[in-house]
């Protein structure tokens, strides 16, 4: 394989930036260890800027996805420290063996027209996988309130029945965990360029004072 291209920073976050990372930032802030000299596993990885997270601080990655990817991801994200497997998230062929599983935008798309029970096998999957201590860092997208819900429906996922869980969901799929610890953000977003500078900053200064329901965005701790 060729001379690896390395990642920046900014290319962890590729969309609506201003609140996803802020969601990361709250995933790096309060995992319970460092990454250096972890076994880490991304899944559903598209395209991998997880593992690059986690393998810049050190850690051992298995960069997976459902599908193998594209060479040129493949090149930018190579170094000694990332691997890649083709593994589904519903068949984790591991057990007791992460220290981190790691991902994001991922339980939309496998729970799919309302079926939230694929979204609950992933997460029991996930728990087999880690070790005693373990850690599931994620960010997902939420249902939020019914504004964002018919916005998706018109221009987003929605359009594919893509099934984002409510706060409520999230409760029911951290149940299996011993430990959990959540963050929840968003209002507007800022993925558009009409009134961006507005919706960014009212996201960072504001949306905290609401209720976490009408966030869209949840950033998920969950320990084995």
């Amino acid at each position: 394989m060729g001379k690896a291209v390395p990642m920046r920073k900014s290319d962890i976050i590729q969309w609506d930036k201003s609140n996803w990372e802020r969601a990361l930032y709250f995933l790096d802030k309060n995992k319970n260890k460092k990454f250096e000299n972890k076994d880490v596993l991304e899944l559903g990885s598209g395209d991998g800027s997880l593992s690059f997270w986690a393998a810049r601080a050190g850690a051992r990655v298995i960069c997976s996805d459902i599908l193998k990817p594209k060479t040129s991801i493949l090149n930018q994200l190579y170094n000694e420290k990332i691997s890649f497997e083709i593994i589904d998230a519903l068949e984790i062929p591991y057990k007791n063996h992460y220290d981190f599983i790691i991902f994001k935008s991922l339980l939309g798309g496998i729970g799919r027209h309302d079926n939230m029970e694929k979204q609950l096998i992933v997460m029991k999957q996930i728990k087999k996988s880690l070790k005693t201590g373990g850690q599931c860092l994620f960010i997902e997208n939420m249902k939020g309130t019914i504004l964002h819900q018919i916005y998706r429906n018109r221009y987003g996922s929605g359009k594919n029945k893509w099934n984002y869980p409510s706060l409520k969901n999230f409760k029911d799929l951290s149940k299996n965990f011993g430990h959990t610890q959540f963050c929840s953000f968003g209002l507007l977003g800022s993925t558009r360029k009409l009134g961006k500078i507005f919706r960014k900053n009212f996201d960072i200064k504001f949306d905290q004072v609401f209720p976490s329901s009408w966030h869209y965005i949840y950033a998920g701790i969950y320990q084995k």
